[in-house]
């Protein structure tokens, strides 16, 4: 059940980061609302905890790819929120 579960998860969450990719790429208003930043810190606090689940010993190589194809959304999830955290800083600073 376990082996069926990992990957249903790991796609799960990486289509909700290609989500929020999408929506700050072209439509970054419903991404500031209460719903967006929970959806958004919510994916990345899951993306780094179903990499954790991953064994780190574990020689499959699908499972190896699972694992960084992860965590390399979930740091580009991380690197889109700061970067949209820096641009708000910028902007509200202006006169």
């Amino acid at each position: 059940m376990l082996k069926i579960m990992k990957p249903l998860i790991t796609f799960s969450i990486i289509a909700v980061h290609l989500i929020i990719m999408y929506f700050w790429i072209f439509d970054w208003e419903k991404l500031i609302t209460p719903i967006g930043l929970a959806g958004w810190g919510g994916s990345i606090i899951a993306g780094f905890m179903a990499y954790a689940f991953y064994a780190a010993k574990e020689r499959k190589k699908y499972i190896q790819l699972q694992r960084h194809i992860l965590i390399g959304s979930t740091v580009i999830t991380v690197c889109l929120a700061v970067l949209a955290l820096i641009i708000e800083w910028i902007t509200s600073s202006m006169p």
